[in-house]
């Protein structure tokens, strides 16, 4: 099960107040600033993780420049990120705790793919998130020609 977590879903009136410049940039701020997207519940194991979900939408087969690692790392160590590229294998993940800080991240080096993380993931359902991805990345035509969207 996921249900929303992060800043943008739970706190909209502070959102606000933080483009407006009215609210002080102090570390309790910085943590609902970079607060996880998503709670996930495992019903069969019994576990909860915060999961903090980036996407990118370019070329490059393995580097991805990613923000923020240090603050997840300060405020949500125990945190997983997960990384959509419409390339590779798509979907990757990683437990903020295991990564580094740095400018660029390799997803085969840095990163698992995400079912290695989410084991109860069905792939199926993966390859219908590849679909829905790719409409809104506008990458339809290009991955559909190379036989990357199924």
């Amino acid at each position: 099960m996921v249900f929303p977590y992060g800043f943008e879903s739970t706190f909209s009136y502070i959102k606000i107040q933080l483009q407006a410049r009215k609210i002080k940039d102090t570390p309790t701020i910085r943590r609902i600033r970079s607060s996880p997207d998503l709670l996930v519940y495992d019903t069969e194991e019994e576990e909860v993780w915060l999961v903090e979900v980036k996407s990118r939408n370019y070329d490059d087969e393995t580097s991805v420049s990613i923000d923020k690692v240090d603050m997840y790392r300060r405020y949500w160590r125990d945190s997983i990120l997960v990384v959509v590229v419409p390339h590779g294998h798509w979907f990757y993940a990683q437990y903020v705790q295991k990564l580094d800080v740095k400018n660029e991240y390799n997803l085969r080096e840095d990163f698992e793919e995400l079912e290695d993380i989410f084991s109860n993931i069905n792939t199926d359902v993966l390859y219908h998130f590849k679909w829905s991805i790719a409409e809104r990345m506008k990458r339809v035509s290009n991955e559909r020609a190379r036989g990357r969207v199924k």
